[in-house]
């Protein structure tokens, strides 16, 4: 050695748990340690969050629920603005639908309108049918 100090792993902290329990910790908490097997081969993918210094396991599970408490929050918050444009959505369509079965209501009379109109015509050629053949007899 030339005397050169290693560098600090970026994983660590100040907490007397190793690396391994801590991803452990991180696995049954829920956190974002996670194994993907491909083929027989495995890579971990892991985020690291950095929590700050802590000086105890009690500190580093406040810091933890912390960190899960505004994921939560931002979910919440996600979801929130989702459940809001579906609102808006839903009350652009409730009245998309209003205006077209207003539409329908009135293109329905005009149309039994029209009906009773061809109706009536019919009437009056069948009418002036039979009294044009009844003149062509006399």
């Amino acid at each position: 050695m030339s005397g050169q100090k290693r560098a600090a792993d970026p994983c660590s902290s100040s907490s007397s748990v190793p690396p391994e329990k801590r991803r452990e910790r991180e696995v049954e908490d829920g956190g974002e340690g996670a194994g993907v097997g491909v083929g027989g081969s495995s890579t971990a993918v892991e985020t690291v969050i950095k929590l700050g210094g802590v000086s105890n396991s009690e500190e580093q599970d406040v810091k933890a629920l912390m960190v899960k408490n505004r994921k939560l929050g931002e979910a919440l918050d996600q979801r929130q603005v989702i459940e809001d444009e579906l609102r808006e959505r839903a009350e652009k369509l409730e009245t998309r639908q209003a205006t077209d079965d207003a539409s329908l209501l009135i293109l329905n009379r005009y149309w039994n309108q029209f009906d009773e109109n061809i109706r009536l015509i019919g009437r009056r050629y069948d009418q002036s049918g039979t009294s044009g053949a009844h003149e062509l007899s006399i």
